[in-house]
């Protein structure tokens, strides 16, 4: 990281941080702006430029994030997070079964439930892309 971005600045005995243009991010962050451009594709009848998006947003999520984390914060994250992509898998599905693809449908759907393997939503779900 350039050193110009990040400086301390001592006053009065105390030291400050000053961000001079740094930006983070976390893949969830950009899981959720991946997946509002792919909704509003999909909402302008864009299914092919759509669809690219929501399997950008999908690889994004690796695995159940926080796993080894307990403390409040991550627990309420994790659950924020695995209800998101249960919801969006099953929507990408859908969207993916009204323009006939199957394969699409049920790579998401495997890849989530390998994440959330006691949803019945994903299972139930992954018995019309067969």
């Amino acid at each position: 990281m350039p050193s110009h971005l990040l400086t301390i600045s001592r006053s009065n005995g105390e030291n400050h941080l000053i961000n001079n243009g740094i930006y983070f991010t976390t893949d969830y962050q950009e899981f959720q702006h991946t997946l509002a451009r792919a909704k509003a594709l999909q909402r302008a009848g864009e299914w092919e430029f759509a669809k690219k998006e929501f399997l950008q947003a999908f690889k994004l999520l690796r695995g159940e994030p926080f796993k080894k984390n307990f403390d409040d914060w991550s627990v309420n994250m994790r659950f924020r997070i695995l209800t998101e992509l249960e919801t969006e898998a099953i929507n990408f599905a859908k969207g993916c079964l009204e323009h006939n693809d199957k394969r699409d449908a049920r790579k998401i759907l495997e890849k989530v439930l390998k994440i959330i393997p006691d949803s019945e939503e994903i299972k139930k779900m992954m018995q019309h892309t067969r």
